[in-house]
């Protein structure tokens, strides 16, 4: 077998194809590169916004006043995940060239490696401390309190951190259940048809994100159960792509950039031949960790189908 090695042609064209995927997880815990495998990361404190200091006023001839972060801490651990696609030297021969084959196979490992990030952060949105479940569901056919419920999910996180959420991950179910919704129609000036995801993010003052892939959740031989990777709930946070290490974000994804890890961009491709399978492999890797670094920044919300 010989040596894997980086394709980095193929990873520019990886880095993309992963970002136009109907996934949210990298929008929710944005990808912030570190040459550390594993470190202690910054939890942030709400008072590096609200306490501000009013008396700015430079004296002559003195110093600056000077900001002082308030700071704590925990560590993360930048873990391996990666999945190979084999293709046969037999399928090869299907192929314009071996590039199209490669960028073939990359296309399916990627998708696996990026919904099993997507995965791990759908896991950390569920774990905020603030929740709350609509007590008339959002489907129902009459009585919702959807801009209500999001309302009140947008105070709490603004009470806990001083800013407002910037964006609501819907899964596509619970995102078509709101744009057919009678509610959201009642705030047009026209009833009539089919409420827009733009009308909607107008309507309820925030980005909108889609999670619409799928996945099979029954066991291996079992017949296939398929459903949404996010499913009868709705996550409000404050999520912004930063390389500041000290801003406010509910969640980052640490990746480590070594050669080794996943690259600066949070995915890295390797090609390479086994003969003893006769076969040309495509590996797709991300070295990453993904954790909260602001937990009054999120806002779950559960049960919010009938």
């Amino acid at each position: 077998m010989k040596a894997p090695l980086l394709n980095p042609v193929l990873t520019g064209i990886a880095t993309r194809f992963m970002a136009g995927l109907p996934l949210v997880g990298r929008r929710i815990a944005p990808i912030v590169p570190t040459q550390l495998h594993a470190a202690a990361y910054y939890i942030y404190d709400t008072s590096n916004i609200v306490d501000v200091p009013t008396n700015i006023q430079r004296a002559p001839s003195t110093g600056f006043k000077r900001l002082k972060s308030q700071l704590s801490d925990d560590t993360f651990l930048c873990k391996d995940y990666g999945i190979e696609e084999p293709i046969d030297k037999m399928e090869l021969a299907m192929y314009a060239n071996f590039f199209a084959a490669d960028r073939s196979g990359m296309e399916r490992a990627i998708r696996v490696v990026a919904i099993n990030h997507e995965i791990r952060v759908r896991n950390l949105a569920r774990t905020a401390t603030q929740t709350a479940s609509p007590s008339v569901k959002w489907n129902a056919a009459s009585g919702t309190t959807i801009l209500a419920d999001i309302q009140a999910g947008k105070n709490s996180i603004r009470a806990r951190i001083g800013v407002l959420p910037n964006l609501l991950t819907l899964p596509y179910n619970v995102y078509t259940a709101l744009r057919d919704s009678a509610e959201m129609k009642s705030y047009l000036r026209s009833a009539d048809g089919i409420v827009t995801k733009a009308q909607m993010e107008s309507i309820l003052e925030v980005e909108i994100q889609i999670s619409g892939d799928l996945i099979n959740t029954a066991a291996e031989g079992q017949a296939a159960a398929i459903s949404d990777i996010w499913e009868d709930e709705a996550f409000l946070s404050y999520s912004i792509q930063s390389a500041d290490m000290k801003s406010l974000n509910f969640a980052r994804t640490y990746n480590w950039t070594a050669a080794s890890g996943s690259g600066p961009a949070g995915i890295s491709t390797f090609t390479y031949d086994q003969d003893e399978i006769d076969s040309r492999v495509v590996r797709a890797r991300q070295f990453t960790d993904e954790k909260i670094a602001a937990d009054g920044a999120g806002f779950y919300f559960s049960n919010v189908l009938s």
